[in-house]
């Protein structure tokens, strides 16, 4: 097996991989489910992307010539996805202009037909021009115009601009958000802040290389260069869902505790400490309520209080807190006296800051919307 057929193997395996956890975001049922929406989308679309390169590569669109740029239009969606897959995993927050952003890419896809539409014998002479090869052309028939407003060349062009738009875009959304002028980010763990941190590195290093080759470099080794990109993306992505797992979190939460001072009539004692305090005092109505507060409330330390909270009650303190938050809000939510209440009164009076924040955390919790929630708890 000589280079050509390693890197075409490792590529195919790049779109099979790709397809497999498109279809794993896409059908997953999560608390933001529109966001993972959008990452199976990105996937998807990478691995149709590399799929339209490997074709080229180990030359099959020759026997399928109707395969060729099967995947121009949908890389005008790569931008407004990642886009919308930061501003929706962070803020929750729909875009009304939404279907606007992918105008393009819709644009693309119905002109493209122009093209699709277009006899297989001409599809396979433009192929062969396009690589150089050394093989006879045949007799075609040119239907239509493939390409009648003389646009079709300006794709990539246009792609590069749109990606590096959409790229900026999508990191000031990022800095807005960890630098605390979101408020939602209270509710966002730093697991997953650095999942989407990670993947907005690893989506600025596609962009700019694509960009450099776009604008200084020409000719097949270009698509060789994106096709691996686009196949290292898939396995980055795949490595940080492993790395994420839930099926390591109990180990490595034993690990991280297995020098501590702490033992079993120790924890029982501040199990209880907590129930009570929790329950009779009920602190995390305080928007200012933080771990350093709890601990000194039910007399442990902060280290000793996350082990508690870790192992006994499976969660991390904001976790924690936002349970017993919208419980409250549940409460008064359905309580019929408080039917005027509007919800950014009800998020400032369970302890949030904004009720951005307060919709994410309920939806995390309850898989609706407060205002969904009130609405089918008081018909």
């Amino acid at each position: 097996m000589d280079h050509h057929d390693i890197f075409s193997f490792i590529i195919l395996l790049g779109v099979i991989q790709g397809v497999f956890l498109s279809f794993f975001f896409l059908w997953r049922k999560t608390d933001n489910q529109q966001s993972t929406v959008f990452l199976g989308l990105i996937l998807l679309f990478f691995a149709l992307l590399n799929f339209d390169f490997w074709s080229g590569y180990t030359l099959t669109t020759l026997r399928y010539p109707h395969l060729l740029d099967i995947s121009v239009p949908f890389s005008l969606a790569m931008g407004p996805l990642t886009y919308h897959y930061t501003r929706n995993y962070l803020l929750v927050r729909k875009d009304k202009y939404l279907f606007l952003h992918y105008l393009p890419a819709l644009f693309c896809m119905v002109y493209f037909l122009f093209f699709y539409l277009q006899d297989a014998d001409f599809k396979y002479n433009i192929f062969i021009r396009s690589r150089g090869l050394d093989l006879p052309l045949r007799m075609d028939q040119v239907l239509f115009s493939p390409d009648p407003l003389r646009i079709r060349n300006l794709t990539g062009i246009f792609l590069t601009i749109q990606l590096i738009t959409y790229l900026i875009a999508s990191v000031r959304v990022y800095y807005l958000f960890v630098s605390g002028r979101e408020e939602a980010a209270k509710n966002i763990s730093s697991q997953g802040i650095r999942w989407l941190r990670n993947t907005l590195i690893a989506s600025f290093v596609i962009i700019v290389v694509a960009t450099v080759i776009q604008l200084f470099f020409a000719g097949g080794r270009v698509e060789y260069v994106l096709a691996t990109c686009f196949t290292l993306f898939i396995y980055f992505t795949s490595f940080q869902l492993i790395r994420n797992s839930d099926f390591y979190k109990q180990g490595l939460i034993r690990e991280k505790y297995v020098k501590s001072s702490l033992n079993s009539e120790l924890k029982d004692n501040y199990v209880k400490k907590i129930d009570e305090y929790m329950t009779v005092d009920k602190p995390y109505l305080d928007n200012l309520f933080s771990l350093k507060t709890f601990a000194r409330a039910v007399g442990a330390s902060p280290n000793h209080l996350s082990q508690i909270l870790n192992e006994h009650f499976g969660m991390s303190f904001f976790e924690f807190i936002a349970g017993f938050r919208i419980r409250e809000a549940k409460s008064i939510l359905t309580n019929p006296e408080n039917a005027d209440m509007k919800i950014e009164q009800v998020a400032y009076k369970v302890g949030y800051n904004s009720k951005a924040a307060f919709n994410k955390a309920f939806k995390i919790n309850t898989g609706q919307t407060p205002q969904v929630f009130r609405k089918s708890s008081n018909p």
